[in-house]
C-alpha cells in the first residue's frame, strides 16, 4: 500500500482526508494555491454527479426488480 498524506480541511465542518502521497505531491506541484478553490469545486461537483447517478440508478433498478 502506498504512503498516505493526511489533509485537514476546516469549512462549516472539519474534515480529515487521506490521500496517496504520490497523488498529493503531483497535485501540489501542478495546482497553484489561488486555483485550489476552482479545482476542488470541480472535483467535488463531478464526484457528486457520479454519486447521484448511482443512487438514482439503484432506486430505478430496485423498482424494476
Amino acid at each position: 500500500m502506498s504512503k498516505m498524506v493526511e489533509i485537514h480541511v476546516i469549512v462549516p465542518k472539519r474534515l480529515k482526508i487521506l490521500v496517496p502521497q504520490r497523488l498529493f505531491e503531483e497535485f501540489e506541484k501542478m495546482v497553484k494555491e489561488e486555483d485550489l478553490g476552482t479545482v476542488i469545486t470541480e472535483a467535488l461537483t463531478e464526484e457528486l454527479k457520479k454519486i447521484r447517478f448511482r443512487t438514482h440508478l439503484e432506486k430505478v433498478s430496485s423498482k424494476v426488480a
